[in-house]
C-alpha cells in the first residue's frame, strides 16, 4: 500500500483534528514526525513538519476534504472580524 502526503503541519494536534476529520470521512490517515515535532521544535522546520498521509487512492478525495476544511476556517474567521468591526466602539463581542 502506497502513501502519500497531503499535509505538512506544524503541529501535531493539527494532524490529529485533519485526521480525524479524514477519518469521519472514511479516509484512513496516518501521522509521521509526530513524536520528533513533539520533542524538538526547532527541528521541525528541518523535516517539513507533521506529515498527514493516506492511501493514494485517497490523495484527491483527502486534499478536497482538508480544501473545504481550510476554507471554512477562513470563512468563519472573515465572519468574525466583520462581526467585531461591526459593534459600536467600546463595546466587547460576545463569546
Amino acid at each position: 500500500m502506497e502513501l502519500v502526503t497531503v499535509a505538512s503541519l506544524p503541529s501535531s494536534i493539527e494532524a490529529h483534528l485533519l485526521r480525524t476529520l479524514l477519518e469521519s470521512e472514511g479516509i484512513p490517515a496516518t501521522i509521521l514526525d509526530e513524536h520528533i515535532s513533539n520533542t524538538f521544535l526547532p527541528i521541525e522546520t528541518l523535516v517539513g513538519g507533521v506529515q498527514l498521509q493516506v492511501r493514494a487512492e485517497d490523495e484527491e478525495e483527502a486534499r478536497a476534504i482538508i480544501e473545504r476544511a481550510q476554507n471554512a476556517e477562513i470563512e468563519a474567521d472573515a465572519e468574525s472580524a466583520d462581526a467585531e468591526e461591526s459593534l459600536p466602539p467600546g463595546e466587547e463581542p460576545r463569546s
